[in-house]
Protein backbone atom coordinates (compact mmCIF):
# COMPACT_ATOMS: atom_id res chain seq x y z
CA UNK A 1 0.00 0.00 0.00
CA UNK A 2 2.75 2.21 0.69
CA UNK A 3 4.32 1.76 -2.41
CA UNK A 4 1.17 2.48 -3.94
CA UNK A 5 1.18 6.04 -2.53
CA UNK A 6 4.80 7.24 -3.43
CA UNK A 7 3.69 6.67 -7.20
CA UNK A 8 -0.13 8.51 -6.90
CA UNK A 9 1.67 11.56 -7.27
CA UNK A 10 3.98 10.88 -10.19
CA UNK A 11 0.68 9.05 -11.74
CA UNK A 12 -1.09 12.12 -11.04
CA UNK A 13 1.46 14.40 -12.44
CA UNK A 14 1.91 12.54 -16.38
CA UNK A 15 -1.87 12.16 -16.82
CA UNK A 16 -2.10 16.26 -16.27
CA UNK A 17 1.42 17.21 -18.40
CA UNK A 18 -0.54 14.33 -21.17
CA UNK A 19 -3.56 16.25 -20.90
CA UNK A 20 -1.72 19.96 -21.08
CA UNK A 21 0.43 18.53 -24.89
CA UNK A 22 -2.85 17.37 -26.42
CA UNK A 23 -4.27 20.65 -25.36
CA UNK A 24 -1.42 22.51 -27.10
CA UNK A 25 -0.98 20.18 -30.00
CA UNK A 26 -4.56 20.58 -30.92
CA UNK A 27 -4.37 24.91 -30.29
CA UNK A 28 -0.83 23.94 -33.13
CA UNK A 29 -3.37 22.67 -35.20
CA UNK A 30 -6.15 25.31 -35.85
CA UNK A 31 -3.55 27.59 -36.24
CA UNK A 32 -0.91 26.23 -37.56
CA UNK A 33 -0.88 27.77 -41.05
CA UNK A 34 2.03 29.91 -40.84
CA UNK A 35 2.07 33.23 -38.97
CA UNK A 36 -1.08 31.71 -36.74
CA UNK A 37 -3.18 32.57 -40.02
CA UNK A 38 -7.01 30.56 -39.23
CA UNK A 39 -7.50 27.77 -41.48
CA UNK A 40 -10.80 29.78 -42.61
CA UNK A 41 -8.46 32.91 -43.64
CA UNK A 42 -5.80 30.49 -45.97
CA UNK A 43 -8.42 28.29 -46.88
CA UNK A 44 -10.73 30.54 -48.12
CA UNK A 45 -7.32 32.72 -49.92
CA UNK A 46 -7.71 30.10 -52.61
CA UNK A 47 -10.81 29.98 -53.95
CA UNK A 48 -12.95 32.47 -56.24
CA UNK A 49 -14.30 35.23 -54.19
CA UNK A 50 -12.05 34.53 -50.85
CA UNK A 51 -14.33 37.33 -48.70
CA UNK A 52 -17.73 35.26 -49.07
CA UNK A 53 -16.02 32.05 -48.56
CA UNK A 54 -14.59 33.93 -45.31
CA UNK A 55 -17.61 35.72 -44.43
CA UNK A 56 -20.12 32.52 -44.36
CA UNK A 57 -17.28 29.94 -42.68
CA UNK A 58 -16.68 32.52 -40.12
CA UNK A 59 -19.96 33.15 -39.30
CA UNK A 60 -20.90 29.69 -38.13
CA UNK A 61 -18.99 27.71 -34.77
CA UNK A 62 -18.81 24.52 -36.61
CA UNK A 63 -15.99 26.00 -38.89
CA UNK A 64 -13.94 27.71 -36.13
CA UNK A 65 -13.80 24.39 -34.85
CA UNK A 66 -12.05 22.27 -37.82
CA UNK A 67 -8.64 21.52 -37.86
CA UNK A 68 -7.95 20.60 -41.05
CA UNK A 69 -9.10 21.53 -44.65
CA UNK A 70 -11.37 18.47 -45.22
CA UNK A 71 -13.12 19.09 -41.74
CA UNK A 72 -14.11 22.79 -42.85
CA UNK A 73 -15.14 21.47 -46.32
CA UNK A 74 -17.41 19.43 -44.78
CA UNK A 75 -18.39 21.90 -42.72
CA UNK A 76 -18.86 24.14 -45.75
CA UNK A 77 -20.98 21.48 -47.77
CA UNK A 78 -23.69 21.21 -44.78
CA UNK A 79 -23.52 25.34 -44.74
CA UNK A 80 -24.10 25.19 -48.76
CA UNK A 81 -26.91 22.92 -48.24
CA UNK A 82 -28.26 25.15 -45.47
CA UNK A 83 -27.97 28.25 -47.60
CA UNK A 84 -29.91 26.34 -50.79
CA UNK A 85 -32.82 25.17 -48.46
CA UNK A 86 -33.09 29.06 -47.33
CA UNK A 87 -33.39 30.17 -50.52
CA UNK A 88 -35.79 27.74 -51.76
CA UNK A 89 -37.53 29.39 -48.61
CA UNK A 90 -37.42 32.85 -50.37
CA UNK A 91 -38.53 31.78 -53.29
CA UNK A 92 -41.23 29.79 -52.59
CA UNK A 93 -42.86 32.56 -50.11
CA UNK A 94 -42.37 35.12 -53.16
CA UNK A 95 -44.12 32.47 -55.21
CA UNK A 96 -47.01 32.52 -53.03
CA UNK A 97 -48.37 35.67 -52.90
CA UNK A 98 -47.21 36.59 -56.94
CA UNK A 99 -50.37 38.01 -58.66
CA UNK A 100 -47.73 38.12 -62.22
CA UNK A 101 -48.25 34.54 -63.76
CA UNK A 102 -44.73 35.14 -65.30
CA UNK A 103 -42.81 36.48 -62.51
CA UNK A 104 -44.74 33.52 -60.01
CA UNK A 105 -43.79 31.10 -62.58
CA UNK A 106 -40.07 31.43 -62.50
CA UNK A 107 -40.15 32.05 -58.84
CA UNK A 108 -41.36 28.37 -58.73
CA UNK A 109 -38.69 27.23 -61.29
CA UNK A 110 -35.92 28.94 -58.92
CA UNK A 111 -37.42 27.03 -55.74
CA UNK A 112 -37.50 24.05 -57.33
CA UNK A 113 -33.77 23.95 -59.03
CA UNK A 114 -32.67 25.15 -55.72
CA UNK A 115 -34.13 22.23 -54.02
CA UNK A 116 -32.78 19.83 -56.67
CA UNK A 117 -29.04 21.60 -55.92
CA UNK A 118 -29.62 20.62 -52.32
CA UNK A 119 -30.89 17.31 -53.25
CA UNK A 120 -28.19 16.51 -55.63
CA UNK A 121 -25.56 17.73 -52.58
CA UNK A 122 -26.90 15.83 -50.26
CA UNK A 123 -27.30 12.57 -51.64
CA UNK A 124 -24.52 12.52 -54.17
CA UNK A 125 -21.56 15.40 -53.10
CA UNK A 126 -21.92 14.74 -49.48
CA UNK A 127 -21.44 10.92 -50.12
CA UNK A 128 -18.66 11.26 -53.03
CA UNK A 129 -16.78 13.51 -50.68
CA UNK A 130 -16.91 11.33 -47.63
CA UNK A 131 -15.34 8.06 -49.64
CA UNK A 132 -12.47 10.57 -50.14
CA UNK A 133 -13.76 11.36 -54.36
CA UNK A 134 -13.14 15.07 -54.03
CA UNK A 135 -13.73 15.04 -58.29
CA UNK A 136 -17.09 13.75 -57.98
CA UNK A 137 -18.27 15.27 -54.92
CA UNK A 138 -16.75 19.07 -56.86
CA UNK A 139 -19.15 17.89 -59.64
CA UNK A 140 -22.14 17.20 -57.43
CA UNK A 141 -21.96 20.56 -55.86
CA UNK A 142 -21.04 22.54 -58.67
CA UNK A 143 -24.50 21.67 -59.65
CA UNK A 144 -25.58 24.31 -57.08
CA UNK A 145 -23.76 27.09 -59.46
CA UNK A 146 -25.30 25.90 -62.69
CA UNK A 147 -29.04 26.35 -60.39
CA UNK A 148 -27.37 29.81 -59.24
CA UNK A 149 -26.70 30.82 -62.69
CA UNK A 150 -30.15 29.37 -64.07
CA UNK A 151 -31.76 31.11 -61.42
CA UNK A 152 -30.13 34.84 -62.23
CA UNK A 153 -31.00 33.83 -66.00
CA UNK A 154 -34.89 34.11 -65.46
CA UNK A 155 -34.44 37.78 -64.62
CA UNK A 156 -35.37 37.72 -61.45
CA UNK A 157 -33.54 40.67 -59.68
CA UNK A 158 -35.66 40.12 -56.20
CA UNK A 159 -32.79 38.23 -54.86
CA UNK A 160 -29.97 38.31 -56.99
CA UNK A 161 -27.55 39.04 -53.71
CA UNK A 162 -28.83 35.69 -51.97
CA UNK A 163 -28.45 34.08 -55.27
CA UNK A 164 -25.23 35.40 -56.11
CA UNK A 165 -23.71 34.70 -52.62
CA UNK A 166 -25.18 31.31 -52.87
CA UNK A 167 -23.57 31.08 -56.15
CA UNK A 168 -19.82 32.48 -55.33
CA UNK A 169 -20.12 29.99 -51.62
CA UNK A 170 -20.49 27.17 -54.44
CA UNK A 171 -17.53 28.10 -56.70
CA UNK A 172 -15.83 28.85 -53.49
CA UNK A 173 -16.73 25.06 -52.25
CA UNK A 174 -15.92 23.40 -55.35
CA UNK A 175 -11.93 25.31 -54.95
CA UNK A 176 -11.80 23.61 -51.79
CA UNK A 177 -12.45 20.20 -53.46
CA UNK A 178 -9.56 21.20 -55.73
CA UNK A 179 -7.13 21.49 -53.07
CA UNK A 180 -8.54 18.47 -51.43
CA UNK A 181 -7.76 16.72 -54.64
CA UNK A 182 -4.25 17.89 -54.82
CA UNK A 183 -3.09 16.65 -51.62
Amino acid sequence: MNMVCSYLPLFVFSIVIHLLLIHHQNTVIATDYSNDVSLITKSCSGTKVPSVCTSILEADPRSKAATNLKWLSRVGIDILCEKANETISIFKKAAESETNPSLKQNLEFCGRIFGDCSYVVQHEGIPYFESGDYKSAKMEIYTCCVTASDCQDTGIKLFSKEVQTLYNFTADMTNFMDMLSSK
